[in-house]
């Protein structure tokens, strides 16, 4: 009994060792494409955006660390949704984004904020025709799971939320980089930006968007 109880213990440690091996190893595959250094300080970026929801009194901000990049380097990338109003704000939760393709990541997050880059000039009025590039790499991915959230209440004249029904507090801004993205295939294909003009497009669950352009 002793023995076949440490070979059963034994087994169980690989299995457990394995699945954790499986997360680590998948998911940085994200990290290095869309965060491969250390997360950009949104008020040291170079070029930024905005706009402000009437209903909701919150502000998108985009910002990003340059208009015009070689091809193999990285854009950084920041954004914010701030509460301008001087007392605690719980907008209504939609959750009806305008754009489809709006992420930050493959598993999802409980931050009501997405961001998607498109290949090609893109505004207001030809933005239901972008096309999202693939920013992480296509596969399976072992995922935490994500707290339900049916609303949010923002501290006064910042970016702090607090979520509900959980009451947990986050800061609604997100930082990343990427330098390039993934073609689909057996297996996928990662290619670097490459020359032409990029639309970088924010947006939260409230409908509101703000775009930023590069050039490679």
């Amino acid at each position: 009994m002793g023995i076949l109880r440490k070979t059963l213990l034994a087994m169980f440690l690989v299995l457990a060792i394995g699945a954790s091996w499986i997360f680590v190893y998948e998911y940085p595959v994200l990290q290095r494409q869309i965060f491969p250094g250390r997360a950009p300080s949104l008020d040291n970026l170079l070029a930024s955006t905005s706009t402000f929801d009437p209903s909701t009194r919150l502000r998108l901000s985009l910002s990003i660390n340059a208009t015009s990049i070689l091809s193999g380097e990285t854009i950084k990338i920041g954004i914010r949704d701030f509460n301008t109003m001087p007392f605690w704000n719980s907008p209504h939760a939609s959750y009806e984004q305008k754009l489809v393709g709006l992420e930050l990541g493959p598993c999802g997050s409980v931050l009501p904020i997405g961001v998607m880059i498109t290949q090609g000039y893109y505004d207001a009025s030809n933005i239901s025709q972008a096309k999202p590039l693939q920013l992480y790499k296509p596969g399976v991915y072992f995922c935490p799971d994500n707290w339900w959230v049916e609303g949010y209440i923002f501290a006064p004249l910042s970016d702090s939320a607090t979520l509900l029904p959980a009451h947990f507090q986050v800061s609604v801004t997100w930082q990343g980089a990427a330098s390039g993205y993934w073609i689909n295939g057996t297996p996928p294909v990662f290619q670097f930006f490459t020359s032409g003009v990029y639309t970088l497009i924010a947006g939260d669950s409230w409908g509101e968007l703000t775009m930023l352009y590069f050039t490679v």
